[in-house]
């Protein structure tokens, strides 16, 4: 709970006018009661390494913004970092970008993701998640938040892993049916890379079955 009731109305509505306001359309009065918060996706530190023009080791592709890893965040963001990544690293990725012929290329089928025991993640391989083909975008948005949220753990990123890769976007014939097919290559691409983490590092928090235990 944020309690902000210290502050009174008029300090409220001056220095958050929209925090206010919307609190009030909900019903809510701040001033005199505390407000329920939840974490929420802030920043996403992008894992596409580039150089200091946002170019990557991939003939003709740039990365700029939350997408790529400059270096100027570390294991977490620090605050006010993220102008670096849109202004600082787009404008020089924008000049780089004007002087340089992009190459044809075609990008190879992505494969499932290894195992830590030598094998290959597969839709019944590892893990007793459900398989259900069906794909929608709430139902993603749900399995990221729970199995690859704040707190993970193996098993959790496992079925994950699993129910990613079961489920089949629908043809991108329309902007919305491109995104959601964009989140799906996202999801999968970042339940791999957590899974291959065997520790926490930076935003990367890992539950061990001691600790499950413990709880």
């Amino acid at each position: 709970m944020l309690d902000a009731t210290g502050l009174g109305a008029a300090v409220l509505a001056d220095r958050f006018p929209t925090i206010d306001a919307e609190l009030r359309r909900r019903g809510i009065d701040w001033s005199r009661h505390p407000v329920p918060v939840t974490p929420a996706a802030h920043y996403l530190m992008g894992g596409i390494a580039t150089d200091i023009d946002g170019r990557t080791s991939v003939p003709g592709l740039w990365a700029v913004g939350e997408t790529a890893r400059t270096g100027v965040h570390g294991a977490n963001r620090l605050a006010s970092n993220s102008l670096l990544e849109g202004a600082v690293f787009g404008a020089r990725a924008a000049e780089s970008l004007t002087s340089s012929a992009a190459p044809s290329f075609r990008w190879p089928e992505a494969s499932p993701p290894h195992r830590r025991d030598g094998g290959r993640d597969r839709p019944g391989a590892t893990s007793a998640a459900p398989t259900d083909p069906s794909f929608s975008r709430s139902a993603l948005q749900r399995l990221m938040w729970n199995q690859l949220g704040l707190i993970r753990t193996e098993h959790g990123m496992r079925d994950a892993v699993t129910q990613l890769h079961a489920w089949t976007a629908p043809s991108p014939t329309s902007p919305t049916a491109h995104e959601d097919a964009n989140l799906l290559a996202v999801g999968r691409a970042l339940a791999s890379a957590a899974l291959s983490r065997t520790d926490s590092l930076g935003a990367h928090s890992l539950l061990s079955p001691a600790l499950m235990g413990a709880a």
